[in-house]
């Protein structure tokens, strides 16, 4: 078993990471995207950047996946 760390909201991280996805050779079984983002305040007081730091995330899991499924 084989397991990656990568910090989402760094998008040279992440982008880096997906390059090394890119250059594998073999094929990927399983995909697990296991982060989120979770501030307990009710949804009025969500703020823009509360909005982007979920937004982040999903974009982030939507390219890893993307080069995932290219092998």
């Amino acid at each position: 078993m084989e397991t990656a760390a990568v910090n989402l909201y760094d998008k040279a991280e992440t982008a880096a990471f997906i390059q090394q996805l890119d250059r594998e050779a073999r094929h990927i079984k399983y995909l697990v995207n296991a982060a989120g983002y979770f501030k307990p305040v009710s949804f009025l007081e969500h703020s823009e950047g509360d909005y982007d730091a979920q937004l982040d995330i999903n974009k982030a899991f939507f390219f890893i996946t993307q080069s995932v499924a290219k092998t």
